[in-house]
């Protein structure tokens, strides 16, 4: 299950579990366990620091003729909660590509070739301005 950025995994657990085996009509009388395999952290990126965020600003908008969108992503992915608890003032740029066909992660996932040329031109870019 994958986790809003800011909620905590074992708070999360206890709810889905107490909502899991809870009797009920839902059950049709049937006694259902619950065990954990793994749970992973929420992670919420704070802001870009203005000068880093001039960087990635100018190089996407000379690359695409656009500014990039920011959007609050990151609460699935709990490497990124151990990589700012081991390098605390590092700013983190979780970046992907994004689109009204791309239908990411799903069995029909698509990307436009051109759309992932621009997309490894910005990388580039924004990585030699750093």
């Amino acid at each position: 299950m994958r986790l809003a950025p800011t909620h905590k995994g074992d708070q999360v657990v206890e709810l889905l579990r107490e909502h899991i085996t809870r009797p009920g009509d839902d059950t049709f009388g049937a006694k259902v366990e619950f065990s954990l395999v793994d749970v992973g952290e929420g992670f919420c990126a704070p802001d870009l620091p203005a000068n880093v965020k001039e960087i990635v600003n100018s190089c996407c908008h000379r690359v695409h003729n656009k500014y990039p969108l920011y959007s609050g992503e990151g609460g699935s992915i709990p490497f990124m909660g151990i990589f700012a608890e081991h390098f605390p003032s590092a700013s983190f740029l979780l970046v992907g590509i994004c689109g009204l066909c791309n239908n990411a992660h799903a069995a029909n996932e698509y990307l436009e070739l051109e759309q992932c040329n621009k997309f490894t031109a910005s990388l580039a870019l924004i990585l030699s301005k750093m």
